[in-house]
C-alpha cells in the first residue's frame, strides 16, 4: 500500500471507528459491545508492535546515517554558520511553542478526563506514567543531575526505560568514534548497519500497512467509552496545531525581516510560488527549485548562499517539528493529566532537535512515529499519541508551508551573517546584458 493510500485508509478507519464508537455509547447492552471487546486489542497490538520496532530503528537509523560515506565534503565556516542559524531558529520555533501552546491549551479547555477514562490499558499506563515520574531518583530533577543522566551509565536499563536522548548520544558517540577506522572497515559497519536498516523498515512498512485497521481498532475504543467527547477534543487539536504553524510562519517573516534584512513585501512576494508548491505537493524538498529561483532572481542572494545554503537547509533544517513535536506533547500531557516538569520538556526538546538533524529518510511514511518512543518516556500511553499522529496529515500542509518558508528564513539570515553577498566577485563583463 501506496503511502497517499496509506494515510487515506487511516482517516477512513478513524473516521469509521469513532462513528461507530459513538454510536456503541448511546446504546448500552447492544450485542455489538460482545464484538466490540474483541475487535479492540487488535489495536492495543498494533499499537504495541509498532512500540516495540520503533526504538532499535531510530537507533539503527542513525548509526547507518553517521557511518555513511557522504564524500567527505568540507563544511567550511558557512556550513558551520548555517547550523548555528538553524540551530537558533529551531529555538525561537520550540520558545514560541512552549509558550503559545500552554496558552491556547487554557484558553480552549480540553476536558482532560476524556482521554484518562478512555480505555483501562490508557488510564493503567498513564497512573504508570504519572507515579514513575513521582519516584525519587527515577528521573533527573535538578540541571545538575539531567547532565549527568545525558550518556547512561547502564545501557541495559536506559533500553527498557526507553530514555531515548541518552541512547541517541551513544550511538552518535560510537558512529563518530566509527568514522575513524580505516575506510575498508568502515564501509563493513556501514554495510551491515544498513542491511539491519533494511531489515527494521521492511518490518515497519509490514506493521504500517495495516495502520487503517489498527486505527479503526484504537478509535472505536476510545469512542465506545467517550461518545461524541472523544471527536470534538481531536477536532480541537486539529484547529490548535494548524494555528501554531501558521503562527510559526509568520514568525519566519518577521526574522527574515528583521535578522535578514529583507523588505517584507519583497520576501512574501519571493517565498509565495515555492508556498503553492508545498500545498500542492506536500513536499518541502519539492519546493527547492522554486525556492533557489526566489533566492536568486527576487532577493539576490549570493551564489553561495543559493547554491550551498537552501540544499543544506532542505536536507537538515525541519523547524515544524519544534512548533507540532512540542504541542503533541503538551496537548497529550494535558488530556492525560500528566504533569511535566523542566527537566521533562528539556529532555523532549533536546531530543527533538536531534532528531531534527538526523537525516534518517524513512520511506512510506514512518518518519512520523521515530519519536514515539520518546513520548512513551514521558509517560503518554502509545494509543492516544498513534490517533492524533493519524490526525496529524491534515495539518501537514500547514507543516509543509513552514518549513518551505524556513529554508528561505534562513537562508536571507546565513547571507546578512556571513556577507557572502559583499563578497561576491564582480566584472564589468558580469553586468553585460546577457
Amino acid at each position: 500500500m501506496g503511502t497517499r493510500a496509506n494515510t487515506r485508509g487511516a482517516l477512513i478507519g478513524l473516521a469509521a471507528g469513532l462513528g461507530l464508537g459513538m454510536v456503541l455509547h448511546a446504546h448500552e447492552g447492544s450485542w455489538w459491545h460482545a464484538v466490540a471487546e474483541v475487535v479492540e486489542p487488535v489495536g492495543m497490538v498494533w499499537a504495541q508492535a509498532l512500540q516495540v520496532v520503533v526504538l532499535p530503528l531510530v537507533l539503527v537509523l542513525l548509526f547507518a546515517t553517521v557511518v555513511a560515506d557522504h564524500g567527505e565534503a568540507p563544511v567550511g565556516r558557512m556550513g558551520l554558520t548555517a547550523l548555528g542559524v538553524f540551530i537558533g531558529l529551531l529555538a525561537l520555533a520550540g520558545s514560541f511553542t512552549l509558550t503559545v501552546g500552554p496558552l491556547l491549551l487554557q484558553a480552549v479547555g480540553p476536558d482532560a478526563a476524556t482521554f484518562v477514562s478512555l480505555s483501562p490499558a490508557g488510564s493503567a499506563a498513564a497512573e504508570a506514567g504519572a507515579s514513575a515520574a513521582s519516584i525519587p531518583g527515577s528521573a533527573p530533577t535538578t540541571g545538575a543531575e539531567w547532565w549527568a543522566s545525558l550518556l547512561p551509565g547502564n545501557v541495559l536499563r536506559a533500553l527498557l526505560d526507553g530514555q531515548l536522548l541518552p541512547l541517541i548520544l551513544l550511538v552518535l558517540l560510537l558512529g563518530l568514534g566509527a568514522r575513524c577506522f580505516a575506510p575498508h572497515r568502515r564501509r563493513f559497519l556501514a554495510t551491515g548497519s544498513a542491511a539491519l536498516r533494511d531489515a527494521l523498515l521492511a518490518l515497519v512498512n509490514l506493521i504500517l500497512w495495516a495502520m487503517p485497521y489498527g486505527v479503526f481498532a484504537l478509535a472505536l475504543g476510545f469512542a465506545r467509552r467517550s461518545g461524541a467527547d472523544l471527536a470534538g477534543t481531536l477536532a480541537e487539536f486539529v484547529v490548535m496545531v494548524s494555528a501554531l504553524l501558521i503562527g510559526g510562519t509568520l514568525l519566519l517573516y518577521a526574522v527574515a525581516v528583521l535578522i535578514g534584512g529583507v523588505p517584507l513585501v519583497r520576501f512574501a512576494r519571493a517565498v509565495r510560488p515555492a508556498q503553492v508548491v508545498a500545498v500542492g505537493t506536500r513536499s518541502s524538498l519539492a519546493t527547492l527549485p522554486s525556492l533557489v529561483q526566489a533566492a536568486r532572481d527576487d532577493l539576490h542572494l549570493s551564489e553561495p548562499v543559493v547554491g550551498f545554503g537552501l540544499p543544506f537547509a532542505a536536507s537538515l533544517f525541519k523547524v515544524n517539528r519544534m512548533i507540532s513535536s512540542p504541542f503533541h506533547l503538551l496537548f497529550l500531557a494535558s488530556m492525560y493529566g500528566l504533569e511535566l516538569t523542566l527537566i521533562d520538556t528539556a529532555t523532549f526538546v533536546a531530543t527533538v532537535v536531534l532528531l531534527s538533524f538526523a537525516t534518517l529518510g524513512i520511506p512510506s511514511g514512518g518518519g512520523g512515529f521515530k519519536t514515539l518512543p520518546l513520548y512513551v518516556s514521558m509517560g503518554i500511553p502509545v494509543e492516544g499519541y498513534l490517533l492524533i499522529r493519524t490526525l496529524d496529515v491534515i495539518p501537514d500542509i500547514f507543516k509543509t508551508v513552514v518549513n518551505t518558508t524556513g529554508f528561505l528564513t534562513a537562508a536571507t539570515v546565513l547571507e546578512r551573517l556571513t556577507g557572502a553577498g559583499r563578497k561576491r566577485t564582480t566584472s564589468p563583463a558580469a553586468d553585460l546584458p546577457g
